[in-house]
This record gives structure tokens, C-alpha cells and sequence, in this order.
């Protein structure tokens, strides 16, 4: 037993406080954020399928208020059974670039549902659509700490629908699902969403859930992307 590992054992059994090793940056972004000492208060969940992503959310930061944007019906009434008396808000509606109404495929995977992208056999189902902008005027928010988005190809619209946000400086993270393999579909490429956040203060801060391609190649085929505003690195 290493000089460490009794150092916590003492700690653990004269103290009654369970000690946790550090996880490595880039396993959970939520974590990678909270142990940085960064606190979010208000999230906007984009493409919240039935609360996988605002379940961690709440667990991670616990003064969180989270928006949840669902719009398939089957998988909304899931997402509201699944968060209901949390501090989750649940949205039945698409976000996008403009407000109105849209198409969206529907298939056996609640996960593949997509605004873009649709296959043999996809059922459809015609779902309202808001922005970000419209969404947090309405609800006269004036800050979003973190935009999380898994939107199956739709995802630069979604940005789009935030310029007005962007502009004045009110969003602080973005996670954003990002393809790599450039001829695909069902993403967005990494260096187009990497050149819009770009252009609006944000940089990359970590790379989460990577799946390499399923054709065997050597290649990163999609990832979650969290990217920070200028604006949340601390002055030393």
C-alpha cells in the first residue's frame, strides 16, 4: 500500500467522507465544468430525447434550472415521466433558425429522429418550432451558462436561431454534437461548427463521448464538442 493510498484510507475512516479520484478531462463534460468550480444555473437542453443528458445535469449542478426541447410526442410524454418533480421545464417543440413548424422523421430509434435526415420506413410527424432567441425573450432569460445540443444533423439551425444571443454576449457554453467523417449526413462537420462558435468568442474545451467509425477504418466518426466563451476564462 502506497504512502497515497493509506493517506486516503486514514482520511476515509477517521473522517466518514468518501474520497473520489479526479476523473481524466474529456470522460463527463458536466464534471469537467463543476470541478473547474464553474457553476451553471440555467441550461437549455436541445434535443433532450427522454432526459439521459438533463438527468447528469441535475446530479452535477444542483442549483441548475434546466429548459428540456423535445418535440416527438411518444418520446416527450417519456422525457416529462422521467423529469417530472425535478427542476427540469419541458418544452414540446423543435428549436431551430426560425419559429414556426417543420416535419420531423420518426423511426424505431427515438435517437436517429431527425429535422434532415430521413430514412425508408420513417414515420413523420409535423412539430412547432422556436429559437433560442424566441425562447429566452419569452421566458425573459438573460443568461444561458450552457447550450447542449443533439439535434441529428440540425444543429448549425439551431445556432443560427441564437445570433442574438451570441451577439450580446449571453451564452457561456455550448455542447454541440459534431461529425468528423465529411461526407456523412447525420452531422454537422467539427470545422463548420467549430468556424461559426469561432467567429462568435467560443473555442473548443473538450471532446466527449467519441465513437470511431463503425466501418473499421482509424478515423473519429462523431463526438459531443464543448466549446467556452472568452468571456468564462478567469484573469490571473
Amino acid at each position: 500500500m502506497n504512502l497515497r493510498h493509506r493517506a486516503k484510507v486514514f482520511i476515509e475512516s477517521t473522517t466518514g467522507i468518501r474520497l473520489y479520484r479526479a476523473l481524466p478531462h474529456g470522460i463527463n463534460d458536466c464534471y469537467d465544468l463543476a470541478h473547474r468550480g464553474i457553476d451553471l444555473r440555467i441550461i437549455l437542453d436541445v434535443g433532450a430525447n427522454v432526459g439521459q443528458s438533463a438527468l447528469n445535469m441535475l446530479e452535477t449542478f444542483p442549483k441548475a434550472e434546466i429548459h428540456c426541447f423535445e418535440p416527438v410526442s411518444p418520446t416527450f410524454a417519456m422525457l416529462q415521466r422521467n423529469l417530472s418533480g425535478t427542476r427540469c421545464r419541458c418544452i414540446h417543440s423543435a428549436v431551430g433558425n426560425s419559429v414556426g413548424e417543420a416535419r420531423i422523421s420518426v423511426g424505431h430509434n427515438s435517437l436517429t429522429n431527425s429535422l434532415v435526415n430521413a430514412r425508408d420506413g420513417d414515420a413523420f410527424e409535423t412539430v412547432p418550432v422556436t429559437t433560442v432567441d424566441a425562447y429566452r425573450e419569452e421566458r425573459s432569460l438573460s443568461n444561458v451558462d450552457l447550450l447542449k445540443i443533439d439535434v441529428e444533423g440540425f444543429d448549425l439551425n439551431v445556432l443560427e436561431g441564437a445570433s442574438r444571443s451570441f451577439s450580446e454576449g449571453r451564452i457561456k457554453f455550448v455542447t454541440v454534437e459534431a461529425g468528423f467523417c465529411f461526407e456523412g449526413t447525420a452531422h454537422v462537420s467539427f470545422q463548420r461548427l467549430r468556424d461559426h462558435l469561432e467567429g462568435h468568442g467560443f473555442s473548443p474545451f473538450g471532446f466527449y463521448h467519441q465513437t470511431p467509425s463503425w466501418s473499421g477504418e482509424h478515423s473519429l466518426l462523431f463526438a459531443d464538442v464543448l466549446f467556452a466563451h472568452a468571456s468564462t476564462n478567469r484573469k490571473r
